[in-house]
């Protein structure tokens, strides 16, 4: 199984090194994404890109406690798709282990394919839609998970996992 998006390999790819370039701060791309390459019919061709954001803060706010990971490989499926076969998209206080989101997808036979992961104690682990959070979990993406994730560093008292603070968050479905 594999979680599809409308959006073209170029597009994806065009629209991800904006991001790093506009929103991470101290973030080279060529480390943030690894491109591979096949040859078909004699032309060389996008086979796979695999983005690999590690601890990166948001510009502007360099000094919160708050760094990302987006890690997923995603594979043209048309002209107008990729696919990916799971994803991680996670945003953590580097100086409090408990203080994590974590966005995962990731086909499984007995467990929610979607899921969030955080502090067990404070919010619940493995948290999914609709019965334990109001995040539509299979509307996400990497570019709507960083939406969120910038969000949150300019608002830390609104939680992401807190249903009745979290509107502003939601709107990025």
């Amino acid at each position: 199984m594999e979680k599809e998006f409308e959006i073209s390999a170029g597009e994806y790819l065009k629209q991800i090194i904006r991001y790093i370039q506009e929103r991470l701060s101290s973030a080279v791309v060529e480390e943030c994404i690894d491109i591979g390459y096949t040859v078909r019919h004699g032309q060389k061709i996008v086979s796979s890109i695999t983005l690999k954001i590690v601890d990166k803060s948001f510009r502007d706010y360099e000094n919160t406690n708050y760094v990302i990971r987006i890690q997923e490989t995603v594979y043209p499926r048309t002209k107008s798709s990729i696919i990916t076969k799971k994803y991680s998209y996670e945003i953590r206080n580097i100086e409090n282990i408990r203080d994590f989101v974590r966005f995962d997808y990731k086909p499984y036979d007995n467990f929610p394919h979607f899921h969030i992961n955080s502090d067990e104690e404070t919010w619940g682990n493995h948290l999914v839609y609709p019965e334990s959070t109001n995040i539509k979990l299979e509307c996400l993406n990497c570019f709507k998970a960083i939406n969120i994730f910038n969000a949150f560093v300019a608002h830390p008292n609104e939680h992401i996992l807190d249903q009745s603070k979290n509107e502003r968050y939601i709107q990025y479905l």
